[in-house]
Parts: structure tokens; sequence; C-alpha cells
């Protein structure tokens, strides 16, 4: 494109540049809203990975709790069907519970809370990785509607500006 006199001042020549539309704050906003939402979109991230990781590991030790009860409870000299029969729904059937000492009773008892409290540890466990993925997905899109309105206050327009004069018109 070749140079335009100018029609103000009969002295300068338009030429094309690029400006922020908002002017100097737009170009400051633009990076006041970038930044922070890529550290908002690297913590979702990271959030989003720890959750998974969490819960991948809550399985691992709830399968672990499990066969460590179901060791203990043959240790104690009990047969596989009652530990299957306790880690099946954390209680044993009443009816057996009825040729059974007072001794083994106790025992029984205590393998059945144990039973239950993994199950309240590894759930609320889990329910805490699901939170933390929560948070992550949340992180995530928070952060590019950030970056999004950074870009559109940072946005660029072209404009035909005298070198001698100063005045400005749209180039469009």
């Amino acid at each position: 494109m070749s140079d335009i006199a100018c029609k103000t001042c009969d002295n300068g020549t338009m030429r094309k540049k690029k400006k922020y539309a908002l002017g100097a704050g737009g170009a400051i906003l633009k990076w006041l809203c970038i930044l922070p939402g890529i550290v908002i979109c690297l913590m979702g991230g990271c959030s989003l990975a720890v959750g998974g990781a969490g819960a991948s590991a809550t399985v691992d030790v709830h399968d672990q709790a499990k066969s460590d009860i179901r060791k203990q409870i043959t240790e104690a000299g009990f047969s596989q069907a009652v530990a299957d029969d306790i880690l099946d729904d954390g209680i044993l059937n009443k009816t057996d519970k009825t040729t059974l000492t007072d001794e083994q009773k106790i025992h029984i008892s205590g393998f059945e809370a144990q039973y239950l409290g993994t199950n309240i540890g590894t759930g609320l466990a889990g329910a805490t990785s699901a939170a933390a993925g929560g948070l992550g997905i949340a992180g995530l899109v928070i952060g590019f509607i950030i970056m999004a309105l950074g870009l559109v206050l940072g946005i660029r327009k072209n404009v035909l500006s005298c070198d001698s004069c100063g005045v400005t018109i749209s180039a469009g």
C-alpha cells in the first residue's frame, strides 16, 4: 500500500499501524488476564491428574485391605467361607454366628468392624479424589474463560496514522 497524504495537516503521510482497541489499558488487561488464566489452567490440570491418581490408589488400597482381612480371618482359624461371607457384605450371617463361641464372636465382630472401617476410609478417599477431579475440571474451564477474555480485551485493530500531526483513522 502506498503512502496517503494527510488531509488534516497536508504535511504528513498516513501510515498503516496496529493499535490496541482499548489503548494501553487493553494491552495491560490482556496480559493481566492471560497470565493468571495460564496459571489457573495448570493448577486445574494438576488437580485433575492428582484426583485420577488418588482414585486409582484408593482401589489398590481397598483391595490390599480386603486381602489383609482375609488373611487375618484364616489365620484366626476360620474357614474360607467365613472370610468370603464377611468380605461379601461386611457381616457374617446370623445363622453362622449361632454356632460360634463367645471368643469367636468377638473375633468376628472385630473383623466386621475392620472391614466397615476400610470401606468408610476408602469411600471418603474416593470422594476426595472425585472432588479434586471436579475442581480440576472447573479450574481448566475457568482458566480458559479468563484467557479468552484477555484475548478479547487485547484485540488490535488496523489504523492509519499521520506521522506529522498524529491524527488517526480506522483502516478497517
